[in-house]
């Protein structure tokens, strides 16, 4: 299920603490049951690719959270 919210992303997680997630990106705050596959390069995670095929931009301070997923 796709939920749109509107103002800050810390905003948004708050308002989505039910829902287990991480904010990978500083733009972006993931599902964990939203979470097909990933992608890799260079030994380090580089993209959560989503059910619809978006891949999400995984920053390196956001791979160290979703990496205890894995």
């Amino acid at each position: 299920r796709t939920r749109v919210t509107r103002g800050t992303v810390r905003r948004a997680i708050k308002e989505l603490q039910e829902v287990e997630g991480a904010r990978c990106h500083r733009t972006w705050w993931v599902a964990r049951a939203s979470i097909t596959d990933v992608r890799r390069a260079d030994g380090r995670l580089r993209a959560i690719v989503l059910p619809d095929g978006t891949d999400v931009p995984v920053s390196r301070t956001g791979a160290a959270d979703v990496a205890d997923w894995l």
